[in-house]
């Protein structure tokens, strides 16, 4: 098949979403797909993996997109699969999920009368309104595609405040690379991190 990854940055070391998406082309990759990337930087890495780099400049989160929209419907693909930077595609999974919730939970955390002046500066500001925009356009009733949430609090946001019906929502949590990172000890590790908090072998340490 030939199918696009859309990510506005795309590199192999840093990032969680870029991480996880230069493993999911690594993936599609290794079972013979045809891999085109539109993103506007990437790591000097990427064209190692055999993928058809498509470079789209733009500043602006909204610019991109939009770039994005008119490549891709000349492109003819199978699949466009968008990591959250874009609208036009067939599957979408934002990373951070809604930026509405996401931005609701850090106003949470902050003192109440910085999060009143946040929440001034998002009704004002165009910034904020281009963002809005943009939300509103991937969230779209008239797009057709699928949502992957990586939780069911996701899942329940996109319902409940995008009115995504939910048989177009599916739950997939992230994997963990237990390659990378190895639940098994290393017994000379964590006795040297210990030695260096002044923690002994009967401490219970919590990161």
């Amino acid at each position: 098949m030939r199918i696009a990854i859309v990510l506005k940055t795309f590199t192999t070391s840093r990032g969680g979403a870029e991480v996880w998406s230069s493993a999911y082309v690594r993936w599609l990759r290794a079972r013979g797909h045809e891999v085109h990337l539109l993103t506007s930087k990437t790591s000097s890495d990427v064209h190692e993996m055999g993928v058809i780099v498509h470079d789209v400049k733009a500043r602006s989160s909204t610019r991109f997109a939009s770039r994005c929209e008119r490549m891709l419907r000349r492109l003819n693909l199978d699949i466009v699969h968008d990591m959250g930077a874009g609208w036009y595609c067939d599957v979408f999974q934002s990373h951070v999920g809604s930026l509405f919730q996401y931005r609701e939970a850090l106003l949470r955390l902050m003192p109440p009368r910085r999060a009143r002046l946040k929440r001034l500066a998002a009704a004002v500001l165009p910034s904020y309104w281009w963002k809005n925009r943009m939300m509103r356009r991937q969230f779209s009733r008239a797009n057709d595609a699928m949502f992957i949430a990586l939780s069911e609090a996701i899942a329940d946001d996109y319902e409940s405040l995008h009115d995504i019906p939910r048989h177009r929502i599916a739950v997939v949590p992230n994997g963990v690379d237990v390659a990378r990172f190895s639940p098994a000890p290393d017994a000379n590790a964590r006795r040297q991190l210990r030695r260096s908090l002044g923690a002994n072998d009967a401490s219970l340490l919590l990161l």
